[in-house]
């Protein structure tokens, strides 16, 4: 709250991207957790909650905060999207914000959004040639697919004016505006930019977030695989692409993250339950087909995967679960001469369920 209170007195780009990585990391912050659950200390997150409301709403005022004129790195901006999706995912799990706040915070919310759209765009940051890993764009679809499905009270023209008589999608209405794009031609950009990595910008973790974040959104509806005016879509074919491109790496074959040093046999289980749980749909979905060849490979280098990730300490029920609906549905599709990698996996699975239960 203090950092909020001197972005209010003096607001800045600068101010602006360090305190929404501050609002995210007190969010997620287990301590807070604690204390934002417990009846005693309500006043305190209350007080909390209109802070951030008063944040994004003057972020959103300022002509100091994402000028035109000033360059922006996307890793900045990508820190924004995560404080305003901590924010929602706040008020999700405990409702900190009451119905007349999202008069204010709605309409922040969305300034703030047009704002970071308009500088990516602008400044052509979709483009990863130069610039490093795609964590960012993951970052930001992340909250896209959060924001433009989350409900709130909705305080406009056709609604009753006292309480918001209808809900309504937390990112909604970004027609193209002024040359600058709608919010699905943004959407469908940072798709392609995926899409078009080198998966030299990709670590392990990223690439299944990525696989887990796109079947997430076909299976939802929120991604279609026709073109859409109303809906972003991909195109299934550069997605299978992609996902061979990367698997033939060295991605799925040893697990690997930027900045971390981990021993060869060691694997993120959640990583693989992001990487199961998007796979699956990706067959289910005919994106993936079980007769070719290069596809059948990335299904045998995750089954490997998860042999690896049941012998870590942090693989759980959910990572069994996830794991599991994956491998039946390749052992259903599968001929029996392929089906040695599968069965070794679902061994593996079943000695973990031995030794959590």
């Amino acid at each position: 709250m203090n950092e909020i209170s001197e972005f209010l007195l003096d607001p800045s780009t600068e101010k602006f991207i360090t305190t929404s990585q501050l609002v995210k990391d007190c969010i997620e912050n287990d301590g807070f957790k604690q204390i934002a659950t417990d009846s005693q200390d309500i006043p305190t997150t209350k007080t909390l909650a209109i802070n951030i409301i008063k944040f994004f709403d003057e972020a959103t005022k300022s002509s100091s905060v994402l000028p035109e004129s000033q360059p922006v790195p996307l890793a900045d901006i990508a820190k924004a999207s995560y404080g305003l999706e901590a924010c929602v995912k706040w008020d999700k799990h405990q409702q900190v914000f009451e119905n007349n706040d999202w008069k204010i915070l709605r309409p922040a919310v969305c300034g703030l959004m047009r704002k970071m759209m308009n500088k990516i765009h602008s400044d052509d940051l979709y483009v990863l040639a130069t610039r490093g890993n795609v964590g960012h764009l993951l970052a930001l679809l992340a909250w896209i697919n959060l924001g433009t499905n989350y409900r709130v009270p909705d305080f406009g023209k056709q609604a009753n004016p006292k309480d918001g008589s209808e809900d309504i999608n937390l990112l909604y209405g970004f027609s193209k505006k002024n040359g600058y794009p709608s919010l699905i031609e943004f959407t469908n950009s940072i798709i392609n930019g995926l899409l078009g990595a080198s998966q030299a910008f990709f670590d392990t973790r990223q690439f299944c977030k990525m696989v887990m974040q796109l079947g997430r959104m076909i299976n939802d509806g929120n991604l279609l695989l026709i073109e859409s005016e109303k809906t972003p879509q991909v195109n299934p074919t550069k997605l299978a692409d992609q996902l061979v491109r990367i698997s033939n790496s060295l991605h799925l074959k040893q697990y690997r993250e930027f900045d971390h040093n981990h021993s060869p046999d060691y694997v993120n289980p959640v990583a693989v339950t992001n990487l199961c749980s998007g796979l699956y749909i990706f067959f289910l979905k005919g994106i993936l087909d079980w007769k070719n060849e290069n596809h059948l490979k990335i299904a045998v280098k995750t089954a490997s995967f998860i042999k690896k990730a049941s012998t870590q300490p942090k693989a759980d029920k959910h990572f069994i679960r996830e794991c599991r609906v994956f491998l039946k549905q390749a052992l259903n599709n599968v001929p029996q001469d392929s089906s040695q990698s599968f069965n070794e996996a679902l061994n593996a699975l079943n000695e973990l369920k031995q030794r959590l239960y």
